[in-house]
């Protein structure tokens, strides 16, 4: 179930493919505490990082930065969406681990 949702958030949409590809691999990695490549534009990796970590935290003033940087409320919610689904699946795979073990 979670390669469909997979599927679909990396499928045909208003941003870049290859940048919700990347900002899945990075929140993953966030959740992680791995290292990881940042994200372009730095505004963008800024935001994804606080979406992972702090979704609660993400104010209009986040949004209209990233507005301001050229990007569409569309892209904004595709890598929104990416970002926290990354964020809990990530979570969701730290805890089956640790309860296998």
């Amino acid at each position: 179930m979670l390669e469909k949702i997979i599927l679909s958030i990396l499928g045909v949409g208003k941003s870049k493919s290859d940048l919700r590809k990347q900002t899945l691999e990075k929140v993953r990695n966030i959740v992680r505490r791995d290292t990881s490549d940042d994200l372009a534009p730095a505004l963008l990796n800024t935001y994804v990082d606080k979406v992972a970590r702090h979704a609660y935290k993400v104010v209009d003033r986040d949004l209209e930065a990233l507005k301001t940087d050229g990007f569409s409320e569309d892209e904004i919610f595709e890598l929104t969406v990416t970002a926290a689904f990354a964020a809990g699946e990530a979570r969701v795979k730290l805890v089956t681990e640790l309860l296998a073990d």
